[in-house]
């Protein structure tokens, strides 16, 4: 389950904690809360605004503030939703630019809202030139206000692999907040 890069003279490293943590919190909720709580219609066009934090070991150390925008498209698939989602982050550190996400996403009602997961394809610019590529994972929740209005939280791990000259492997967790519109 672990590998020797999250072992440290035997121990967990404190990233490999934070995200077992957070990969058990998520089953737990997703397990043990009713899942007949009928959530509002949450199909179709959705767009917001997201600010967040950047954290990790890879992550700039003097960059604190993310934001940025998304976009996609929601399926309701009775007791699931499913969809696609682009989003586009602000944010600049120490070897990337202008990250940008490309997700599919799986979600059941839970507590009036979309508790989802996400993975998909992850993009970013290189300060010294040319582009990073590689993967996105995380999990986060949605809430509906009124009949069109989204907000939520959504908790990202982004793996960028060979970057850069030295071809080093990069990855960033952020937290986001998000607000936004349903069309």
């Amino acid at each position: 389950m672990f590998n020797k890069a999250s072992m440290t003279n035997g121990r967990l490293s404190k990233q490999a904690l934070v995200n077992t943590i957070c990969g058990a919190i998520c089953a737990s909720v997703m397990v043990t809360l009713p899942h007949t709580v009928a959530a509002q219609d949450m199909s179709g066009v959705y767009g917001g605004v997201m600010v967040g934090r950047e954290f990790g070991k890879d992550a700039p150390k003097d960059q604190d503030a993310t934001f940025g925008g998304f976009a996609g498209y929601n399926f309701d698939m009775g007791s699931a939703l499913v969809g696609a989602e682009f989003s586009y982050n602000a944010v600049q550190d120490e070897a990337l630019e202008k990250p940008i996400h490309l997700k599919g996403r799986v979600g059941m009602p839970v507590a009036g809202g979309l508790l989802y997961g996400t993975a998909g394809f992850a993009r970013a610019d290189v300060e010294a030139g040319g582009t990073a590529k590689g993967g996105v994972y995380g999990f986060g929740y949605n809430y509906l206000i009124g009949e069109n209005a989204i907000v939520g939280a959504e908790f990202l791990r982004s793996q960028y692999r060979d970057v850069g000259s030295a071809d080093e492997d990069i990855e960033t967790n952020t937290v986001s907040l998000r607000a936004g519109f349903r069309f």
